[in-house]
């Protein structure tokens, strides 16, 4: 699993050559897809695929490596995850999906990626109510709530405590983001 952490490709195939199970576990229930999703290596996380790694396999707290590769910003692991089937709705033990992972580490290429694969799970939530949209409320990114809102998240969706995101938005004290909130709520711009 340090190889497939270190993306180091050439390795984890000397490995997989002499044997290696690609889909044993660590003490958390990690895989080496898993920790190839932590480097984003591509061509680590590709041979592992190849050679049967498990893609959805969830480990601690439920996460998978689409998860991890999400949280991580890599781009081109999370496109790769998603050309070999992995589900991108797939929700951890907090609720939340790789979307709502990449936004909340405002890790913008990773959600351009899931949002051009049309692994939006706009809608989902987390055990809090909250959306994607709602968490970029939270964290003060305009940008990442512009893009979401092109790409047709619901700015009107209430999360548990019944908070939209422009009321979470005004409460936290967000500006910019108001004005975005406002502007996607307008019948013209739908």
């Amino acid at each position: 699993m340090g190889a497939a952490k270190a993306g180091a490709a050439e390795l984890v195939g000397e490995l997989i050559r002499l044997g290696a199970d690609v889909n044993a576990l660590n003490d958390n229930g990690g895989t080496a897809l898993m920790f190839a999703a932590i480097s984003g290596d591509p061509e680590t996380i590709s041979l592992l695929i190849e050679h049967g790694a498990k893609i959805d396999h969830r480990g601690h707290f439920d996460w998978t490596a689409l998860m991890v590769a999400a949280s991580k910003g890599h781009a081109e692991g999370i496109r790769i995850l998603l050309d070999h089937g992995a589900n991108p709705a797939g929700q951890d033990s907090y609720g939340f999906t790789p979307l709502m992972r990449a936004v909340q580490g405002n890790k913008g290429a990773a959600v351009a990626t899931l949002l051009a694969h049309k692994a939006k799970a706009l809608e989902a939530k987390n055990e809090r109510g909250a959306t994607a949209l709602h968490i970029a409320v939270e964290q003060n990114l305009p940008l990442m709530v512009k893009t979401l809102l092109e790409y047709g998240a619901d700015p009107n969706t209430p999360d548990n405590a019944g908070y939209d995101p422009a009321r979470k938005a005004t409460v936290r004290g967000h500006p910019e983001i108001i004005s975005l909130l406002k502007i996607a709520r307008t019948p013209s711009s739908r």
